[in-house]
Order: C-alpha cells, then sequence, then structure tokens
C-alpha cells in the first residue's frame, strides 16, 4: 500500500512539475523573465503556492529546470550524430543548420533561453552531467585540430563557441522576424547564413 501511495504521490508531483513549466515559460515569454513573480506561476498553473515551493522553492530554481531541460532537447537534436562527420566543415554546418531548425521548431523554448543568456547574472545553475554527454569536450576538441590544421584562424576556443551560438540565435531571430516564411523557405535562408559565418572563420 504505501509503494502504490508513493508511486501515486510521484507521478502526481511530475504532472505538477509539467504544469507549472508550461505555464512559467509562457508568463517568462509573454510577461518577462524578470517581472515574472511565483505567485503569477502558481496562480497561472492552478496549484496552491504550497505546492510550487515544494517543487520549486525560488524562482532560481523553476529557471535553472526549464534552462536544463531545454537545454539537453537541443543537445540531443543538434549533436545526435553530427559528431561523427569528419570533415570539420561539413561537421559546422550541420551543426548550425540543426540548431536553427531547433530554434524554429522549439520557438517558446529558444524565446525563454535567449532571456536567460542574456541577463546580466545566472539564473540557471546546471551541471556538465545534465547537459549532454561530452558534447562541448568533443566540439573543441575537433575544432582545436582545425586551427592546428589550419583550416579556421587561431581565435580563443570561448570565442569559437560563443560566435557560433550567437550567428544561431542570429538566424533564428532573422527568420521568425519573416512571419510569411514557409517552412520549405527555411534552408535557403539558413545556408547563406552558414557561409558568413564560415567565410569569418576559416584561414583561407
Amino acid at each position: 500500500m504505501l509503494k502504490n501511495t508513493t508511486k501515486k504521490h510521484y507521478t502526481t508531483m511530475n504532472k505538477e512539475n509539467e504544469k507549472i513549466r508550461n505555464s512559467a515559460l509562457n508568463l517568462f515569454n509573454t510577461k518577462g523573465l524578470v517581472s515574472t513573480s511565483l505567485e503569477d506561476v502558481y496562480t497561472a498553473a492552478g496549484v496552491s503556492q504550497e505546492t510550487l515551493q515544494e517543487l520549486y522553492p525560488s524562482k532560481k530554481s523553476l529557471v535553472s529546470e526549464i534552462y536544463t531541460l531545454g537545454k539537453n532537447d537541443m543537445f540531443k537534436f543538434v549533436y545526435g550524430e553530427v559528431l561523427e562527420i569528419e570533415d570539420y566543415e561539413s561537421l559546422m554546418r550541420k551543426v548550425f543548420h540543426q540548431s536553427v531548425i531547433w530554434g524554429l521548431n522549439n520557438r517558446s523554448l529558444f524565446n525563454f533561453m535567449n532571456q536567460v543568456q542574456a541577463h546580466p547574472y545566472s539564473w540557471t545553475e546546471t551541471s556538465d552531467e545534465k547537459i549532454y554527454p561530452s558534447v562541448n569536450e568533443k566540439i573543441l576538441a575537433r575544432t582545436t585540430q582545425a586551427i592546428k590544421e589550419g583550416l579556421i584562424k587561431e581565435f580563443p576556443l570561448d570565442f569559437v563557441v560563443h560566435f557560433m551560438t550567437g550567428m544561431h540565435a542570429s538566424c533564428v531571430s532573422y527568420i521568425l522576424s519573416l512571419n510569411a516564411v514557409t517552412e520549405e523557405e527555411y534552408a535557403d535562408l539558413i545556408e547563406p547564413m552558414y557561409q558568413a559565418c564560415w567565410d569569418a572563420f576559416k584561414k583561407h
């Protein structure tokens, strides 16, 4: 009986988590990350203040969980099998295209994650173990090798990562601003932006 009760409580809490996260995500995107209060969240989610505080004792813990789940989902979609691509430029092209497509298909999460990353202090407490395993290390290793081989300019690795991430986000934001654009036209818009990014990196 105790086991069944525990399982029922766990299932209920999972549903409450999802309801709270969905309500919070909507509020963060419509009202703003800073302006949204925990009271706004539990009111919109239709749960009690006690339930919210049991699951998320602070706004930072709520923001962190949504951000981590979004980052995990993005990493799985973007990097799935692309790390096996041997040619570095082809690898970067695939990563760029996949990142933009993920952003276009997950607009609420994309907008929310942009807010978090643009904020002057960190809202998140993500750990490396939670993010798709060892992706960063593999990308950095491939980039280091590309620099040694003279394929790209000798930029600091952190700059390469931040530049690529910024270009992904800019591409998504631009395409989203074109309300009339269809999915079939995405590739035609993404590739020229990738080329501009690659031209900035390549050594020759």
